[in-house]
Formats: structure tokens, sequence, C-alpha cells
């Protein structure tokens, strides 16, 4: 006694007429489930559609605004941060030439009056010659020359850099855009390609089944 063939059945509603079978997945249904399975597969493909679009939404605000990319994030962060330490030496520099000047103005300054006395003196004695003026001449001279280029301070820059250099590293260049738009047309070739397939067989095998079920009209 020979064995019965093990029938084809739908996925689904487990009916064995009309079957189709998905290209894509090699899941068998019957027409009325390919149908429901295609439009399923157009779901998938409407979401994958929106996220292409939502991430080339992104790529034209990246080449519309480029400094909001990540990187120049971290360059601001890296501006800010070597400002805020230029700043903190500065202040801290600035803060001791202040006390080193108000020390340096105030020692001009009583040298000053005493010279400023002695001629109020002389003039009140009334009793100077050239010698003299030249002496207050030459006084007032190493004064002012003390008090414009003093020795006893001055900015010096150290070599060794607090503030570590930045550049830009570029491994390899990727044309993002056309990557995308040739991952975007593949994709979406496939996944028409797959749908176009099932609804050829659908039609294929819904055409076979309607002129199945003609013949048996009397």
């Amino acid at each position: 006694m020979g064995t019965k063939a093990q029938q084809t059945v739908c996925a689904k509603c487990k009916k064995t007429k009309a079957i189709v079978t998905c290209k894509g997945c090699s899941t068998d249904f019957c027409v009325d489930h390919s149908n429901e399975h295609h439009n399923e597969l157009s779901e998938q493909l409407s979401k994958t559609e929106n996220q292409f679009n939502q991430f080339k939404s992104e790529i034209e605000v990246q080449k519309a605004k480029p400094q909001i990319h990540e990187l120049m994030k971290q360059i601001d962060q890296w501006e800010y941060e070597s400002t805020k330490k230029i700043r903190q030496v500065a202040d801290e520099v600035r803060h001791k030439l202040s006390s080193y000047i108000n020390t340096f103005v105030s020692d001009q300054d009583i040298k000053l009056k005493q010279l400023s006395e002695k001629i109020i003196q002389y003039r009140k004695d009334n009793d100077f010659a050239e010698p003299d003026i030249q002496f207050f001449n030459e006084k007032l001279k190493r004064l002012k020359d003390t008090f414009n280029n003093p020795a006893m301070f001055n900015i010096e820059y150290d070599s060794v850099s607090f503030i570590n250099k930045i550049c830009l590293k570029m491994e390899g260049k990727i044309c993002l855009i056309l990557e995308f738009e040739r991952l975007f047309s593949l994709h979406f070739y496939r996944m028409v390609k797959i749908n176009c397939s099932i609804i050829h067989i659908a039609l294929h095998h819904r055409t076979s089944y309607v002129k199945e079920c003609c013949s048996q009209v009397p």
C-alpha cells in the first residue's frame, strides 16, 4: 500500500489549496495570507523607509550646521577648559604682580617726595646753581627709567605647555551620503524584488485557482 504524499499547507490557516511560498522567508501561505504577509512586509518596509528618511534628515542637518557635530562639541569643550586654565594662571600672576606693583610704586613715590622736598628747600633757601639742577634732573631721570622699566620683576614665559594641543586625525575618507544612498537603493530594490515575487506568485496561483474553480462549474 502506497503512502500518501505529504501536502504543503499554509503556515497560518493550514489550507492546502493555492499555496504560495515566500522566497524571502521560505514560508508557505495560502492566497489570502500571502497578501496579508505582503502587507506585513510593506509595513516593515515603510518603517525602514522612515528610519532611512530620519537618518537622511540628520545628515542634512549636519550638512547645514556642521558646528553641531559631536567633534565640534569636543573642540568647544577643549577651548572652554583651555581658556579657563589660561584665565586661572593669568589671575594668579596678575594678583602677585598687583602686590609687587603696589610695593614698587610706593617706594618710588617715597623717593620722589624726598627729592621734591629737597627742591623746595633749595628754592626756599634761594641757594642753588647749575650742578644742583643737573643733579635733580639726573635723579628724576633715573626714577622715571626705573619706574617705566622695573628690573625687580618681569614676565617670563614657561616653555612647558600646560594645555594639550588638539588636532584632527583622519584615517580615511568616507562619503557618508553616497554610502547611505547606495544602501538605501540596494535595500529598497531587494524589498521590492521580494514583494514583486510574492505578488507574481500570488497572481499566478490565484489565476490557477480561478481556472480550477471555473472548470468545476457545470
